[in-house]
């Protein structure tokens, strides 16, 4: 506590009210360096959360798009880094990829060429749409 009779805490307020707008200048320097400090200390407490809600989901989708197109390669003899290319540019990797033309799941096929209700159905679909018109049925 300040007390009037001290010289010595006097002396600092002094300093300080003397030296107060250099402190403030510094102040407002560095306060951008804080925020930018407590927005990663908060995205790095929220991380952890969200990798252990999303990274299944994540991980599953991959484990999709590699099992479709390794199966569709299985069947065309048309390379699986094809079939992910296909895959990547026509669903971005989303299984149930919906678009408003009808074409649906994972390769985009339509509704003729059979269900996409799984990933199973959505690769007989494409393998009906590839026998039927090759790559050209993605314009590839």
């Amino acid at each position: 506590m300040l007390e009037l009779g001290d010289t010595k805490a006097n002396k600092k307020l002094q300093l300080l009210l003397q030296h107060r707008d250099q402190l403030h200048k510094l102040i407002k320097q560095h306060l951008h360096q804080w925020q930018l400090l407590q927005f990663l200390h908060h995205q790095l407490t929220i991380l952890p959360i969200i990798l252990h809600l999303f990274l299944p989901t994540v991980i599953q989708q991959v484990r999709q798009v590699l099992y479709a197109a390794a199966r569709m390669a299985e069947l065309t003899g048309v390379s699986a880094s094809t079939w992910e290319a296909i895959i990547a540019r026509e669903s971005n990797g989303q299984v149930n990829a919906y678009n408003a033309s009808g074409a649906s799941g994972l390769f985009q096929t339509m509704p003729g060429w059979g269900s996409t209700a799984t990933v199973e159905d959505q690769i007989q679909s494409a393998y009906n749409a590839y026998n039927a018109q090759g790559l050209s049925a993605w314009n590839y």
